[in-house]
C-alpha cells in the first residue's frame, strides 16, 4: 500500500491542524506503511491564549465584586480565586451546569483572621464572558484587535491583546491560504475564501466543554469540517455527544506523571 502524507497547516496557539492527503509518495520502499504522516507546511504565531486567560477573565469579574474602590486582591488571594474560577468554568460550561456557583478567598489582615470574602458567578456570566469574549462570531476577513484588553490579560505574561480565538484562527487561515489550497490540490487561493481543512483537532482541556467546542464548530460549519477531540484520561471528560474513534498507549515519564504509559483516546464530536 503506498504511503501517503498528511499536509498539515498547524496553528501552535490553538492546535487546529489543516490536513489533506497528498498523492502517493514514490521511491520510499524502505519505509514500511504506518498510516498517514503529518507534514507541517505552515505554523502560526505562538500566542499565549487559552484556558488560563478564561480563568483570569472570570476571576477578574469576581474580584470586582469582592472588593470596592478598585482595590486588588493580594497575590495569594488572587491565586485562590483563579483556582476557584477554573473549577467554576468547568462546571458552569458543562452539559448539566448549575445556575450559579459560590467563590470565596481567605480574608487577610489582623481584623479578618479566619474570615473570607465571597461572591457568586452565574452560568449566564460564564457564557457571556467565555463564549462571546473568546469565541465570538466573526467574518472570515476579520482581523484580531490590537488594543489591549486589560480584563482578559494577566500581568507579566505576553497574552494576546485580542482574546477572540475565532479571529486569530481566521487570520491564520488567511495568512496561509495559498499553502492550504495547494495542499488541498485546489491550486491558486481564491480571494475571500478560506481553505477547507479535512479535520480540526480540538486539543486541550478547554474543549472538553461541549459548549466551547460547539461554538468553534459553529464558526467552522460553513467549511463543513469534521472535528476530533483528544483526551489523555481527564476526570471531567464529557460522557455524551462524542464517539470514540481510536485509543493509543502514549509513553511518558514518571518525572512528568505518575505513570510511564498513558492511555489516551481520539473522539469524534457528534453534532445535532
Amino acid at each position: 500500500m503506498p504511503r501517503r502524507d498528511i499536509a498539515g497547516i498547524t496553528d501552535s496557539t490553538h492546535s487546529n491542524p489543516m490536513t489533506r492527503r497528498s498523492p502517493p509518495v514514490r521511491g520510499i520502499a524502505a519505509v514500511p506503511w504506518e498510516g498517514p504522516v503529518l507534514r507541517r507546511i505552515a505554523v502560526g504565531e505562538h500566542l499565549i491564549l487559552g484556558g488560563d486567560n478564561m480563568d483570569a477573565a472570570l476571576a477578574r469579574r469576581a474580584e470586582e465584586r469582592l472588593l470596592q474602590g478598585g482595590r486588588k486582591l493580594t497575590a495569594a488571594q488572587w491565586g485562590q480565586l483563579v483556582q476557584g474560577a477554573r473549577a467554576a468554568k468547568e462546571s458552569l460550561l458543562s452539559d448539566h451546569a448549575p445556575e450559579q456557583l459560590h467563590l470565596s478567598v481567605v480574608a487577610e489582615g489582623s481584623r479578618l483572621m479566619g474570615g473570607s470574602l465571597s461572591t457568586q458567578l452565574t452560568r449566564a456570566e460564564a457564557e457571556q464572558l467565555i463564549l462571546n469574549g473568546f469565541f465570538p462570531t466573526c467574518a472570515p476577513d476579520e482581523k484580531p484587535e490590537r488594543s489591549p484588553r486589560v480584563a482578559l490579560q494577566e500581568i507579566g505574561l505576553p497574552y494576546a491583546a485580542d482574546p477572540a480565538i475565532t479571529r486569530h484562527l481566521a487570520a491564520f487561515l488567511r495568512a496561509h491560504a495559498q499553502a492550504g489550497f495547494t495542499a488541498l490540490g485546489e491550486g491558486t487561493a481564491i480571494p475571500g475564501r478560506l481553505p477547507r481543512p479535512d479535520a480540526v483537532l480540538l486539543n486541550g482541556g478547554v474543549f472538553n466543554s461541549p459548549k466551547l467546542a460547539e461554538r468553534l464548530l459553529a464558526w467552522l460549519k460553513p467549511l463543513d469540517v469534521p472535528a476530533l477531540l483528544g483526551d489523555p484520561g481527564r476526570n471531567y471528560f464529557p460522557k455524551s455527544g462524542i464517539e470514540e474513534l481510536a485509543r493509543y498507549k502514549v509513553q511518558t515519564t514518571r518525572d512528568l506523571e505518575d505513570r510511564e504509559i498513558r492511555d489516551t483516546g481520539v473522539y469524534k464530536l457528534i453534532r445535532d
